[in-house]
């Protein structure tokens, strides 16, 4: 009788451990919640990148370290691989972009979630549109369009500091 006393209170024992981990869990979520929101809001940020995708399906894997947005106070640092197509005389390789970002907006759907920033950056004559959707967890996808390139979709997360 005394083994069968001892098994329940180990489960009801596990069973809280389990109850709290859980609890522990919703708990990060909700602190990562907040975090990515006040990054996003505040306007400077950095996304690094780790796929990438064109408009032809063609996936690419990419190294974060060097494919990334950054911005901070109205001002932009890209810097992401290309592979698609492009339609003019000079190879692209890659864009490598410094600037003032125009046309900023932060839009949110209902629930708050997931957070779309759109903005633009004029370089010499040519004008890059960006559309980043980051979610709760700090998830990010880019898709950057241009007039001489074909739609290309970045994916890769927020970094928090």
């Amino acid at each position: 009788m005394s083994f069968i006393v001892l098994v329940s209170a180990s489960c009801a024992t596990t069973s809280l451990s389990r109850a709290e981990r859980e609890q522990q869990r919703i708990l990060e979520a909700a602190h990562r919640r907040a975090v990515v929101a006040k990054t996003i809001e505040s306007g400077s940020f950095v996304l690094r990148f780790e796929n990438a995708r064109s408009q032809a399906g063609r996936p690419a894997q990419l190294a974060s370290s060097q494919n990334y947005i950054a911005v901070h106070d109205g001002s932009a640092e890209i810097s992401l691989a290309y592979s698609g197509r492009q339609y003019g005389t000079r190879p692209i390789a890659a864009f490598i972009i410094n600037g003032k970002v125009s046309d900023y907006r932060l839009e949110e759907d209902a629930s708050g979630t997931p957070h779309r920033i759109r903005f633009s950056i004029v370089q010499g004559r040519e004008l890059f549109r960006f559309s980043i959707l980051v979610d709760d967890s700090g998830a990010a996808t880019a898709v950057v369009n241009n007039n001489k390139i074909d739609m290309t979709e970045y994916s890769g997360y927020l970094h928090l500091q």
